[in-house]
Formats: structure tokens, sequence, C-alpha cells
């Protein structure tokens, strides 16, 4: 049979119960940690995506490019007309030249003429090259960020939302045939004018 135990035991054995019951109290007051729910695939699909407003930026700058473009073609066509006016108004006032100036006139007028004419219109090639290049980057950003948002509608509200309207295509493809048509016909009067000094024309006053 197990001897009584004595009066320090006992102290010590209710203290270590007590104790227990104590941590067991705090355990159960203390919040369980539950982990974040688990981000489903429809949630971030939902998300908005951090390309689009880079891609929007982009499409403003090349609807800005579109748009100065027409005011430098504007100024690049009356840069060649001032230099064929000059060439031309030389070429035609031949007949006060003299001696050896007016023979060398005669050939250098209409080469120079014609070395403008073709410079441009390759210059005129290579900004049609780009314009067309900057035109389908565009419409393909608009295709990206209509799927990306298909609540945004046709390119029209994607014009709106970044405050910019859409080039006339019809007018500015218009005006390109009539720079590249100045252009060669004025590339061939100087080819003409070319030829004729080989004939011996204009004859010397």
């Amino acid at each position: 049979m197990q001897a009584p135990r004595s009066e320090p035991e006992q102290r010590r054995s209710r203290g270590w119960v007590a104790a227990l019951g104590r941590w067991i109290k705090r355990r159960a007051a203390a919040p369980v940690p539950v982990p974040p729910p688990a981000r489903s695939a429809r949630t971030e699909a939902a998300q908005p995506d951090p390309h689009i407003p880079l891609l929007i930026e982009e499409w403003k700058e090349i609807r800005a490019s579109l748009r100065a473009a027409e005011a430098h073609d504007l100024a690049r066509l009356v840069v060649f007309l001032a230099l064929e006016l000059l060439l031309g108004g030389a070429y035609l006032n031949l007949g006060t030249t003299q001696g050896s100036l007016w023979v060398a006139a005669r050939w250098a007028l209409p080469a120079c003429a014609l070395v403008v004419s073709l410079l441009f219109l390759a210059w005129e090639w290579g900004v049609q090259a780009d314009e067309r290049a900057l035109a389908r980057r565009g419409r393909q950003i608009e295709m990206v960020v209509q799927i990306l948002l298909p609540g945004l509608g046709s390119a029209s509200s994607l014009a709106l939302l970044s405050e910019a309207l859409p080039e006339q295509r019809r007018g500015l493809r218009n005006g390109v045939w009539v720079r590249v048509g100045l252009y060669a016909l004025l590339a061939l009067l100087s080819l003409a004018a070319l030829i004729g000094a080989t004939a011996g024309w204009p004859q010397r006053p």
C-alpha cells in the first residue's frame, strides 16, 4: 500500500496541476491561425494586367506621331517645291548666262533637279514605310487591349480612352499620291531637260 504524500509534495502537485490548467486555458483562448484562402485562377484573371497602362501610353505616342506626320509631310512638300522653283527659275533664265557658265548650268541645273526629285521620292518611301509600321503596331495594341479588357468595346472606345481620334486614312493616302506624283513629274521633267542638253537644247544665246 502506497504511503500518504507529505504536505510539501501535495502542494507541489497541486501547483503543477494549476499551472497545467492555466496553460490549457491560454492555449484555448489563443486564436488559431487560419491560412489565407488560395487565389483561384478566376480571381487572378480578374485582376487588371499591369501591361495595359504601358500599352495605352505607347498607343498614345503612336497616334501623336501619326498626327504630327501630316505637318511633316506638308513641310517636306514646301521645301521640295521651293528647291524645284529655284532650280527651274534658274534654268529658264539661262538666256542671260554667257560663256562657260552657260554650258555648265545647262547640265548642272537639270541634274540637280533630278537628284532632288529622286531624293524626295526615296524620302517619301521611307516615311510611308515608317507610318505603316506605326499604324500596324497601333492596331496590334488595340486588339491586345480589347482582349484584356473585353468590356472596353471597339477601337473607337479605345480612341476616346486615349483622348485621340483615328486619322482619316483616305485623306492621308490621297495626299501621299499627290506628293509622289509631283516628285515623279518633276523628276521626268528634269530628265527631259538633261536629254535636251545632250541634243544641244537650249541653244547658246
